[in-house]
């Protein structure tokens, strides 16, 4: 449903949910971020799998840039969601 329907509320909760959610789930909001901003053909493009895949990680650190990288490859300033307390101080 979030692929066909993503007003601004749903695309900032995935934008949330790479940093704060366990890195499975972050894995396919990262994917679906993708299709959105129409970076990928289909919602979990295989072709982009192995970049998905650093989302799986427990290290915030890693995870921020990894964030910091899908940001910039959509054309998004990571800083507008990174300013966020309850992002930054996890």
């Amino acid at each position: 449903m979030v692929g066909e329907y993503h007003p601004k509320e749903v695309i900032r909760e995935l934008f949330h949910g790479l940093i704060n959610r366990e890195g499975g789930v972050a894995v396919h909001f990262a994917a679906m971020l993708f299709y959105i901003y129409g970076k990928a053909e289909t919602i979990f493009d295989e072709e982009h799998r192995d970049f998905f895949l650093k989302f799986n990680t427990s290290n915030l650190s890693d995870r921020k840039l990894v964030f910091k990288e899908l940001c910039e490859i959509i054309d998004v300033d990571y800083r507008e969601y990174l300013k966020d307390n309850s992002i930054n101080n996890k």
